[in-house]
């Protein structure tokens, strides 16, 4: 008997999942075993193999957020010292949870940047009324104008981290090779 032209895939598919053949395991909830340095750079490197590129520039620059924590909570100084603590910090979490938590670190460094930026302007703009200056001599001010203009592009990157935390917690991403 002949099995028509569509079957025979299924059947093939069949056939490997009882001879115990499974899908290989999804690289964004494997667990990474980042305990040391090389440990970490063994985990991106397989990890590498498995994501197209934009994925694993997504992941790196979620990673560069926890450096760049370390580095704001002044927890170890030192580029060496920062890598290793954020190694120990990646360890056990999936790559999954590093981009949520990279991104959540986003939002907070950019909520903080802005905060201090926005004190600042409006310092300025405070001392520039005190000082019985005009509206348009504040407007036409380089400092005020590069200040507004930074606040801004904080802003907008804070609104796309925003959306892309908001995107991976409503579906998680999915392997896509380039």
């Amino acid at each position: 008997m002949r099995l028509p032209h569509f079957a025979a895939p299924l059947v093939v598919l069949l056939c490997l999942r009882f001879a115990g053949c499974s899908p290989a395991p999804d690289p964004w909830q494997i667990p990474l075993s980042t305990a040391t340095p090389s440990d970490f750079a063994s985990a991106t490197d397989r990890l590498a193999r498995r994501l197209s590129r934009g994925q694993m520039q997504e992941f790196e620059e979620c990673v560069v957020e926890f450096k760049t924590r370390i580095v704001l909570d002044k927890a170890a100084t030192g580029s060496d010292a920062v890598h290793a603590l954020a190694c120990r910090q990646l360890n056990g979490l999936t790559p999954y949870q590093v981009l949520l938590k990279g991104y959540e670190l986003k939002i907070a460094r950019y909520a903080g940047d802005i905060s201090v930026h926005q004190g600042n302007l409006d310092g300025m703009t405070r001392r520039h009324f005190e000082l019985g200056r005009s509206e348009s001599s504040l407007k036409s001010n380089d400092h005020y104008i590069n200040l507004v203009e930074h606040i801004a592009k904080l802003n907008s990157g804070l609104e796309k981290a925003r959306e892309r935390l908001a995107e991976l917690q409503k579906t998680p991403p999915v392997v896509a090779h380039s």
